[in-house]
């Protein structure tokens, strides 16, 4: 049966002239037959068919005119018996939109596996029903219909790189554009030391999470990214029951989990954790009063040895350490 190729003119240049697979005409010229029950040759012409001269490549084939007709010799392979039939090769122009699909990386690698079918609703959005579409690694690949890539597709090329899909109504091409697929970087997982607070509490301190900020981010740039802290794994992982700062830890030797989330990208780790250790505050005695005499000089000054106190301030531990300041304010920021 006599068919018709229509091919889409993708190559950046609209002359009409473009490669087909002409394969692909196979199915529509056997109909309801099966293809693997006949060969295929493609001529020029009906006098190079008939005496099977000058067969050409099925693909790629470059047509010379706008439209062109080939011709294809079937031969049944059981009987042996011969039949011709046209194949109009017709060049069209069309307009498909393109796409981009971005993905946040898994393992700093910039490769990440991406589903090409969540592009399908942004490039069919404004063309007619009915069509289908495929995705190829080349341009090349989608013009000749070769190669056809998987729904399920890691980029082979890091962080950034372009394939085609091809839109076709019944086996003819609609329309051929490029896909962008962008892998975002993620956050960077740096290491943040553990800490110990001292509390009178030996199971609770307080603490201002901000503190750890800087140890968090590393490098960035504070402002593209937002550091939040949770009290599990499974919290972090789920960005729920954040922490409010400050923050009063519930036991010692207590892990913190942190979300570190890029405000543009929306890419976040929650890889980071670090532990806070408690040390409880030493216990004292209220000094009494320390009274001495004035000097020779009745002014009421006088040099007066504070360490007298240390003893019974310490209670007598030797482990405990006692300084003497004229301030609150002092003391708290010695």
């Amino acid at each position: 049966t006599d068919t018709t190729l229509i091919q889409c003119d993708e190559d950046g240049t609209p002359d009409g002239l473009t490669e087909y697979n002409l394969n692909e005409a196979s199915s529509d010229v056997v109909g309801p037959g099966n293809v693997a029950d006949y060969n295929f040759e493609f001529y020029l012409n009906q006098a190079d068919a008939d005496i099977q001269d000058g067969m050409l490549a099925p693909f790629p084939f470059l047509n010379t005119v706008n439209p062109q007709v080939v011709v294809v010799r079937v031969e049944e392979i059981a009987t042996g018996c011969v039949s011709y039939a046209n194949v109009t090769l017709d060049v069209t122009a069309t307009d498909v939109s393109n796409a981009n699909l971005v993905k946040c990386d898994d393992n700093y690698d910039g490769f990440a596996e991406f589903n090409l079918s969540d592009a399908d609703a942004a490039i069919l959005a404004t063309l007619p029903p009915g069509l289908t579409i495929a995705y190829y690694a080349t341009a090349q690949d989608a013009q000749l219909e070769e190669n056809q890539l998987p729904n399920l597709y890691t980029n082979t090329t890091p962080v950034t790189q372009d394939i085609y899909v091809r839109v076709e109504n019944a086996n003819q091409c609609f329309g051929i554009n490029s896909i962008n697929l962008l892998v975002n970087p993620l956050p960077q997982n740096n290491t943040v030391d553990s800490i110990t607070v001292c509390s009178s509490n030996p199971d609770s301190a307080n603490i201002d999470l901000s503190m750890f900020d800087a140890q968090v981010l590393g490098t960035q740039t504070p402002a593209d990214f937002a550091v939040n802290y949770y009290e599990s794994q499974a919290d972090a992982d789920a960005d729920v029951n954040q922490l409010i700062n400050p923050y009063d830890t519930t036991s010692n030797a207590q892990t913190l989990f942190v979300r570190v989330t890029n405000n543009v990208s929306g890419c976040f780790i929650t890889t980071i954790n670090f532990t806070v250790n408690i040390n409880p505050n030493p216990t004292f005695n209220a000094p009494t009063p320390l009274e001495v005499c004035d000097d020779s000089i009745a002014d009421g000054l006088t040099f007066i040895d504070l360490n007298l106190k240390n003893t019974e301030i310490s209670g007598g531990d030797t482990s405990l350490s006692v300084s003497y300041y004229l301030t609150q304010s002092d003391a708290d920021n010695e």
